[in-house]
């Protein structure tokens, strides 16, 4: 279902069809019903992880019009999905450690994405966007230092990854080869946190 969804969102994009308006919330939703097949989290990591699903799913649907305004929706809607995995991933348990060279190895990298993105962005959109890859950053940091399930890095880099597919497309070029190559990321990442959802506690 899910695959199916985003070939017929990445075709229906390129040829700017509103089919989009039907493909990428089919496909957003795939993951939602594949949280509630792997089972009701039990645990608050689970909880958090729907909740960071669910709000995916809204900013996937306030991405789809070109409008600024709603595009600012949905920045702000996936900001608060990373949070919501931030936290996640701190209430699963997460090595101190290895959480602190973690965010030092990805503050690096974020720091001069961030310049990058801001100087492409719109003025009103710059706030926004430096905000994001802060938070973007931190939620992958946690990810690498969560105990237990070698999962959850990986979908959080796959999220990150196509976080930046997104970025490129709306304020460097919009390109189809961003899409292609980012859109699938996205969904395979979501799918993947999915199925943690009923993991139990450390």
């Amino acid at each position: 279902m899910s695959a199916v969804a985003v070939l017929s969102m990445l075709i229906a994009e390129s040829r700017g069809s509103r089919i989009a308006w039907i493909a990428k919330p089919t496909a957003s939703t795939a993951f939602i019903v594949a949280a509630l097949i792997y089972g009701m989290p039990s645990a608050p990591y689970g909880r958090w992880v729907v909740g960071a699903l669910c709000l995916s799913w809204l900013g996937d649907v306030l991405l789809i019009p070109r409008d600024d305004k709603i595009f600012r929706l949905g920045i702000l809607s996936f900001l608060a999905a990373h949070v919501a995995y931030g936290i996640a991933f701190v209430v699963r348990g997460v090595d101190v450690q290895r959480a602190v060279i973690a965010l030092a190895a990805v503050a690096v990298p974020g720091f001069f994405l961030g310049r990058y993105f801001v100087g492409h962005a719109p003025a009103k959109l710059k706030p926004a966007v430096m905000a994001y890859v802060g938070v973007l950053s931190a939620m992958l940091a946690l990810s690498f230092a969560t105990r237990g399930d070698v999962r959850i890095p990986i979908a959080a880099f796959a999220f990150y990854c196509s976080d930046l597919s997104v970025a490129l497309n709306r304020f460097v070029r919009p390109s189809a080869f961003h899409r292609a190559w980012g859109a699938p990321l996205y969904f395979a990442a979501q799918l993947v946190f999915a199925a943690t959802v009923s993991l139990p506690r450390t």
